[in-house]
């Protein structure tokens, strides 16, 4: 994805993972999920319809779960969902460029089952970025 994407582009790509059948990546990876699917497509809809923002990267990950990335200056909010759960992880890409040592990310959230859990998180990271970006 490109940063020219729009977000027809980004839930059509997501779209495209239904296609994945077992071993899609040659690696033994699992089918993607049409819940997983759904559950992204809301989310990035979600923060795109409260801040037009994009997300930087979107992927399909080989346990069958849907992966997408949003940065911030020297930060990433990164979330993995599931059938079942979300999760969402923040870092600090400086520390990570750097390779400086970090063994956690200095913010998680674990959410399980309501999409709405998810949302915030990812709605505040973008609004921060926006805000930065304007000021």
């Amino acid at each position: 994805m490109d940063s020219k994407s729009s977000i027809q582009d980004i839930l059509a790509e997501i779209d495209s993972y239904a296609d994945m059948h077992v071993n899609w990546d040659t690696y033994g990876g699992y089918p993607i999920s049409q819940i997983a699917i759904e559950r992204t497509k809301s989310i990035i809809q979600k923060a795109f319809d409260d801040t037009g923002a994009l997300p930087w990267f979107v992927y399909p990950a080989n346990n069958g779960t849907v992966g997408f990335i949003y940065r911030n200056g020297d930060n990433e909010l990164e979330a993995i969902q599931s059938n079942a759960e979300s999760d969402v992880w923040g870092y600090d890409i400086y520390r990570q460029l750097n390779k400086t040592p970090i063994s956690e990310p200095i913010q998680y959230f674990a959410c399980v089952d309501e999409t709405t859990d998810i949302v915030s998180p990812v709605i505040d990271f973008v609004q921060k970025e926006k805000e930065d970006s304007n000021g």
